[in-house]
């Protein structure tokens, strides 16, 4: 059944790819785009007795994100192109790590609950520099860098814990990372690859994953907002342009 739903959503995908309003020209100049994002797990375990311990019989290695959002072409001026969109994103952490499960039920507990799956869906706002390096006979870019600024809205989190299955989600939107890569994209035809490096990573401070079960006293740390944290993030993205 499975199968047979992916089929479908191909030969549906492809439909609307050839549908009139396209070859005339009505989306000229949007683009739609796939990402797939990976980065190490954040395993800052703090004061947490015997961290070492989670860590090591920690099954998992990585977090893992997909990204799906429309940008258009605002800008163009000689070699130098500008995109502006909007989409969804959905970041997934599994570390087996303690959370706090007041800040979805708003109860409190002396045990400590662990992760068995965090997902985070966020609104995406993404502004793209591309400047050309090679041009194809055409006059189409064909090798181009880039260097995306994606600022990520927190719309929803998740989680399933280890205790009694437990499971909750909230619906919050605030402020979640603001991001930079840099990167390279090549176009074939109408489709572009690219992949990019994350410089930059201004967070807010999760506080279902950094409160007070990690610490002795309570630290200057959770009177913060936002950090600066820039794990090394990579990321493999595929556009179509209209």
């Amino acid at each position: 059944m499975k199968t047979r739903l992916n089929i479908c959503f191909i030969v549906a995908f492809y439909h609307f790819l050839s549908l009139p309003l396209i070859s005339q020209g009505i989306l000229k100049g949007f683009e739609i785009n796939f990402a797939y994002l990976i980065e190490p797990q954040d395993r800052r375990l703090f004061e947490y007795p015997h961290p070492e311990t989670l860590i090591n019989i920690e099954k998992s290695s990585f977090d893992f994100q997909y990204d799906f959002y429309i940008n258009k072409n605002i800008l163009k001026k000689k070699k130098l192109n500008i995109y502006s969109g909007i989409g969804y994103s959905v970041h997934i952490n599994k570390f087996d790590r303690p959370f706090e499960h007041g800040y979805f039920d708003g109860t409190g507990s002396f045990e400590a609950r662990f992760i068995r799956r965090y997902s985070i869906h966020r609104i995406k706002l993404v502004n793209t520099f591309k400047y050309n390096l090679i041009t194809h006979s055409n006059g189409q870019e064909r090798l181009s860098v880039i260097i995306p600024f994606n600022l990520n809205i927190a719309l929803n989190k998740n989680i399933v814990g280890e205790f009694h299955e437990y499971k909750a989600n909230k619906w919050r939107v605030e402020f979640n990372n603001f991001e930079i890569y840099s990167g390279l994209s090549y176009r074939i035809g109408k489709f572009e690859p690219n992949i990019a490096y994350r410089i930059f990573n201004l967070q807010k401070i999760d506080p279902v994953i950094f409160n007070s079960i990690l610490f002795d006293f309570f630290p200057d740390f959770l009177k913060m907002k936002n950090e600066i944290y820039n794990l090394n993030k990579i990321m493999f993205g595929i556009s179509y342009q209209f």
